[in-house]
């Protein structure tokens, strides 16, 4: 498990960043970008792993599961 910080880019996204080393593990770990991803133990969110313009990966969260989990911007994630 890794524990991530949520962020929000310029654009309103909502995002888990991983570093390069992490996201490229993660997906020759499950031999596709896109996977299960559990957060807090508690909510399955389905997501693709992608390429960060600024170095490494990141996942998105959608408003239903900010809203699900009760999140907001630097909350920590596991």
């Amino acid at each position: 498990s890794m524990l991530r910080t949520l962020e929000k880019t310029g654009g309103g996204s909502h995002i888990l960043r991983l570093t390069e080393e992490d996201g490229r593990e993660l997906m020759q770990q499950f031999g596709s970008k896109r996977m299960r991803c559990v957060l807090n133990g508690s909510v399955t969110l389905h997501a693709a792993v992608m390429p960060h313009g600024e170095g490494g990966f990141y996942v998105h969260v959608g408003k239903p599961v900010l809203k699900q989990l009760g999140l907001r911007v630097g909350d920590r994630l596991e």
